[in-house]
């Protein structure tokens, strides 16, 4: 009768070990999955913001700097500080009010002949920015 009691709870015990590991192992793979999703929705932002400031730039560039006619190739709106302002949602969506907007790519025009187009995130940090030179047509 006692070496059935032992069996028992070794095999109690051996049930905890086997639950413990399981359990550790899948908040790890969790943490992992997690991960990976935030990378993935970083890289999906950066991938379109960069779309959307070269495409704002050529656009910049074939209106040959010219900031108004920039404004109409894009539909883009003046800010009181000159800047060319284009508001996007969550999935890259262009939207018309700064309210709804997740992110923004903006044209600002710099020295000596060159310009900033960066896209940023709704609070202010830059995700993707390049110096274009107007003065250059294409083509």
């Amino acid at each position: 009768m006692n070496s059935t009691r032992s069996k028992a709870g070794l095999f109690m015990i051996e049930l905890i070990v086997v639950t413990a590991v399981f359990s550790i192992s899948a908040a790890v793979c969790l943490r992992i999955f997690f991960l990976s999703h935030q990378l993935t929705v970083e890289s999906r932002n950066l991938s379109h913001a960069s779309i959307e400031v070269q495409s704002a730039a050529d656009c910049y560039k074939a209106a040959g700097g010219d900031i108004l006619a920039t404004a109409d190739l894009l539909g883009a709106q003046l800010d009181p500080n000159g800047a060319l302002l284009m508001h996007y949602d969550d999935l890259w969506k262009r939207v018309y009010e700064s309210e709804a907007a997740s992110f923004s790519v903006s044209v600002r025009e710099a020295e000596q002949g060159y310009s900033v187009v960066t896209a940023e995130k709704a609070g202010g940090a830059a995700i993707f920015s390049v110096n274009v030179r107007g003065d250059i047509k294409l083509g």
